[in-house]
C-alpha cells in the first residue's frame, strides 16, 4: 500500500460531502505532509552545513526556496491525484473495520512526524 495514496483516500473519503470527486482536501494533505517532511529533511542539513551568520545573511532565500518547492509539491499533487477518488475508493472501499482503524491511527501518527522530528531534533543539538 502505497502511504500517501492512502493518506489521500482517507482524507478525500472523510470531506467528501464538502469536496466531492475532487478530493482536493486530501490532495492538500498529502502535498502537506510530503512539503513538511521534505523541508525537515532539508532544514536539518541546512543547519548541519553551513554557519549561523551565512544562514541568517540568507534567510530570505531559504523562505523563497520552501516556497518554491511547497508550490510544486502541491502542483504535481494536483495532477497525481486528479479525478482519482473513485480508483481508490474502488480499491480500499471495503476495508475490513479493524483494519480501517488500525490503518486510520497509523496515518494520524504519520502526519504528526513532520511536527515532531524538528522538535526532537533542535534538542537533541542543543
Amino acid at each position: 500500500m502505497n502511504l500517501l495514496n492512502y493518506i489521500y483516500y482517507r482524507v478525500a473519503k472523510t470531506y467528501y460531502r464538502w469536496d466531492g470527486e475532487s478530493g482536493i482536501t486530501g490532495v492538500m494533505a498529502v502535498a502537506l505532509f510530503v512539503s513538511l517532511v521534505l523541508i525537515d529533511i532539508l532544514g536539518i542539513i541546512y543547519l548541519n552545513a553551513f554557519s549561523n551568520e551565512f544562514r541568517l545573511e540568507n534567510k530570505e532565500n531559504a523562505k523563497f526556496v520552501g516556497f518554491i518547492l511547497t508550490t510544486g509539491i502541491i502542483i504535481l499533487s494536483l495532477k497525481k491525484y486528479k479525478n482519482k477518488f473513485s480508483f481508490f475508493e474502488k480499491k480500499w472501499g471495503n476495508e475490513e473495520r479493524n483494519k480501517k482503524i488500525r490503518n486510520g491511527v497509523l496515518i494520524v501518527l504519520l502526519l504528526l512526524l513532520p511536527i515532531v522530528i524538528p522538535v526532537v531534533y533542535l534538542n537533541i543539538i542543543n
